[in-house]
Formats: C-alpha cells, structure tokens, sequence
C-alpha cells in the first residue's frame, strides 16, 4: 500500500492517479477525516489521457482523483477497492495521503 504526504495552501489543488481495477469488479472509494479541511473529488479521463495507452496489469486503467485545501489544519485520505455489492469480500487498501493545509 502506497503511503504519502501532501502539503497544500487554502485553495490549492494537487492531482493523484491510482490504479482502478473496476473492470475486475473493484470499485475505487476512498475515505476522508477529518471533514472540512480537505476536498477529494474524483475527475473524468481527458480525451488525451483516453488515448495514451496504459498498461493493463489485472485489468487497471487510470484513476484520477483532486484534492484541495479548505480550511488550515491536518487530514486523512484513505483509498481502497470493495468488491462490487454482491460480490463479497473485504476492502483491499490501496493508498493513504497526510494531507496539510497551511493558511
């Protein structure tokens, strides 16, 4: 599992890109705490990021995930795959970021 450390000012922004296996029957969530000093939104492939090829290793393709500061202080973001509803199985950890957001 992929473990790291972001800095960012208040309304600064910094790109991720993870390996998503939702070809496999993984979705890629993720989880955030505490709320309100960070923002995590995942963001659509561009057409230029389509058309690159990648290599397919299990069935990954790219993710693309934006995190912004909100408001001063220290986060978690945890990213992980839960096996889509129906398919059992536990959350396999995928990536973890300290995220701080300076004034």
């Amino acid at each position: 599992m992929e473990s790291s450390s972001i800095t960012l000012a208040v309304g600064e922004s910094h790109e991720i890109q993870l390996a998503s296996r939702g070809a496999s029957g993984l979705q890629l969530l993720f989880a955030l705490a505490p709320a309100g000093v960070v923002a995590v939104a995942r963001r659509e492939a561009t057409p230029a990021e389509r058309a690159t090829p990648h290599p397919n290793v299990g069935g990954a393709t790219p993710a693309y995930f934006v995190l912004q500061g909100l408001n001063p202080g220290q986060a978690s973001v945890s990213f992980f795959e839960r096996p889509a509803p129906g398919r059992g199985g536990e959350d396999i950890p995928v990536a973890t970021y300290q995220v701080s957001v300076r004034g």
